[in-house]
This record gives C-alpha cells, sequence and structure tokens, in this order.
C-alpha cells in the first residue's frame, strides 16, 4: 500500500489521504479539485505526522527545505513557531525503493471555531445530554486537524448560566459535552484561550 497521509478538507468532506490513489487498471485518479492537498496547522502547536501503516514501516522524516517556522522529530513530530508560510515534510520508507511522500503543511491562523450541529440542541430536555465535535478553519473555510491532535492548542467554554446547563470540553477539546439542568435559556461559547475573539456562539 502507497505511503498516505490524511490530510483534513473541509467539514463535511472526506479527508484527503495525501497522495494520488490508484484504480483497478492501476490508473492513477486525479485529485478531486475540492479537496486541498494542503496540511493546515497553527502557529504554536505539536503535531504528529502519522502516515498510513505507520508502525510497519521504517520511516524517515526530513523538511524538504530547512525552515525556522518548524522543527520536526525523527519521529514524525512536527512542531510550529510563530512563523507562518509553507514548509514541505518528506516520508521516506527505507525499506522500500523510491517509496517517498510529500506532505505540504501550510501554517496559519485559526480563524473561526464551528461547533458541529449545534443548531441540534437549541432545545435540549431536562437532564438530556449531547456530545457535540469541534472543528477549526482558516479564513478560506478549510479545516484544520481535530483539536485533540493538536499538542499545545488550548480552548475553553464559558456557559452564561450554570443553573441551567453544564458543559465541558471532553477528548482533548475535541468534543463539547452539554447537560441540560432545568428550564431556561443559557448562552455557550468555545473560544481560543490565547485569542478569545476567535469562537462560536449559540444558545441552549
Amino acid at each position: 500500500e502507497p505511503l498516505s497521509v490524511d490530510v483534513p478538507t473541509y467539514v463535511g468532506l472526506p479527508n484527503y489521504a495525501g497522495a494520488p490513489t490508484w484504480d483497478a487498471n492501476s490508473v492513477c485518479k486525479p485529485i478531486p479539485p475540492a479537496h486541498p492537498a494542503l496540511l493546515l496547522l497553527p502557529p504554536h502547536i505539536e503535531y504528529q505526522v502519522t502516515p498510513n501503516n505507520a508502525d510497519d514501516r521504517n520511516l524517515r522524516y526530513s523538511i524538504s527545505t530547512p525552515s525556522s517556522k518548524v522543527a520536526l522529530s525523527e519521529t514524525g513530530l512536527l512542531t510550529t513557531h510563530g512563523e507562518k508560510g509553507r514548509v514541505t515534510v518528506l516520508i521516506e520508507d527505507t525499506e522500500v525503493d523510491s517509496e517517498l511522500l510529500m506532505v505540504n503543511v501550510l501554517i496559519t491562523n485559526i480563524y473561526s471555531i464551528l461547533v458541529e450541529n449545534s443548531y441540534g440542541v437549541l432545545t435540549l430536555p431536562t437532564d438530556a445530554d449531547s456530545h457535540l465535535k469541534i472543528h477549526l478553519q482558516d479564513t478560506l473555510g478549510r479545516a484544520f486537524p481535530s483539536p485533540n491532535e493538536l499538542g499545545k492548542l488550548s480552548l475553553s467554554l464559558s456557559i452564561s448560566d450554570h443553573r441551567i446547563l453544564e458543559g465541558s470540553l471532553v477528548e482533548k477539546n475535541s468534543i463539547l459535552y452539554l447537560r441540560a439542568k432545568s428550564e431556561g435559556l443559557a448562552l455557550v461559547t468555545v473560544y481560543l484561550t490565547e485569542n478569545p475573539s476567535i469562537f462560536d456562539i449559540f444558545y441552549v
């Protein structure tokens, strides 16, 4: 199986596998134009680059051109710094000749937070609970990896009335858990801890 890395595209669309795919007749399938071949990462985080079947391969990681934007460990842990821009991560299977994968990385700011299906909890019965997935997007609506894959990323939660609603960020900030305690109206806000102007807000 060729090397590939899952790259998020847009909320609601499947990930891009990070490499062209091949059909049963060994014909290369083109990359769908709606799928950006860019791995988006925000500054000042850690991200583990994990190809398919990584445990069964002898992999070597490198940066195509030395850059002050990132640091890359021998195990594929990518650390972004404060500088934004593009870098290319090279992944080589040392046991397979010519097995080389290039992962294009764009370091850019998070522009928006989207709590998926928040409209579904506009009315929440007392004592009922809900788990909502959290997405991060750039200025073009493209998706970052899930918050639970972005080490050092900090999200915060604000609930206007804890007598009515309780909640928490679980699974390393990737899921918003809510439970209705009593009748009433409460505003829920999920935001970047270091930049509260990046947020999603809705009422329950």
